[in-house]
């Protein structure tokens, strides 16, 4: 059987497209996307991304980790979803409200750049909004002692302020992603201030390890960075990743945020499956 899919990618961060409204015939899950993702054996990505069909007129989005695991929001690939669905199955409105595993995210286009509604950003201790003098939180792991913030976009994050080299944050990240304190996994953000403004950022993703970028992680990151008074709400900030820039906007009151960069289609094509 074969399966059609778009490649594309969000600040380096990538992703298969694969329309199962049109490929009924086919089951996407974690053992498929698994395959899909292969970078040996498969087309390679970090996640797949899925159209499940509408809900009351909202094209519907499921995201997969490249280890098969179910991801709740993923800032890149609902920048990349959302320009498929504009430019190639031809969905109307600008902006096109996306329905996620975290909830409703309009996303509005513009000249290959995509801005996206992020919503609430929270404390996943406590379920309440982020608020100025957010406590950190500090954790033994196999790595050693670290302090870090934790901060929910719809999944969650822990964000390490300082500077730390590869080896460090590859030990540190691995560790805290499975770390006991965080009961479904975490995605770990190494945050460097680099000004009022700008922020340098390295993620470890759970399910995936290093990413050339994380959408969900930069808002977290930069919540965190309002939070704890390194930089300000209300206004964007730039965040330097491996893959690129991401331009992020925190509410003053942590209600609401907004996430802009890049998306753009890599390749088409099918693959044949067993």
């Amino acid at each position: 059987m074969e399966l059609s899919f778009i490649k594309v990618q969000g600040t380096g961060n990538d992703f298969v497209f694969i329309d199962s409204v049109r490929q009924a015939g086919v089951t996407i899950d974690g053992e498929l996307a698994r395959r899909l993702c292969d970078r040996n054996f498969g087309i390679g990505a970090d996640g797949v991304l899925v159209y499940l069909g509408l809900d009351q007129g909202h094209p519907i989005m499921r995201i997969f980790n490249s280890d098969g695991s179910v991801a709740e929001m993923c800032g890149n690939g609902l920048r990349c979803f959302a320009r498929v669905l504009s430019e190639r199955l031809g969905f109307p409105g600008n902006p096109l409200v996306v329905r996620t595993d975290a909830g409703l995210r309009p996303c509005r286009l513009d000249q290959g750049l995509v801005t996206i509604s992020m919503g609430a950003i929270r404390d996943p201790r406590t379920g309440s909004l982020l608020a100025p003098g957010h406590a950190g939180q500090t954790l033994r792991t196999t790595a050693g002692e670290v302090t870090l913030y934790p901060a929910s976009t719809g999944n969650p994050h822990a964000i390490v302020p300082g500077r730390f080299d590869r080896e460090q944050m590859a030990r540190l990240g691995a560790a805290l992603t499975r770390h006991p304190f965080f009961p479904h996994g975490t995605n770990v953000e190494f945050m460097d201030v680099r000004g009022p403004a700008e922020i340098d950022l390295v993620v470890f993703e759970r399910g995936v390890g290093f990413t050339l970028a994380c959408g969900t992680g930069a808002v977290a990151t930069a919540a965190v960075a309002a939070a704890t008074s390194l930089c300000p709400a209300g206004r964007p900030v730039t965040l330097h990743l491996p893959g690129g820039d991401l331009i992020v906007t925190i509410e003053p009151d942590f209600s609401e945020s907004s996430l802009q960069g890049p998306a753009e289609e890599v390749f088409s094509g099918t693959i044949q499956l067993a």
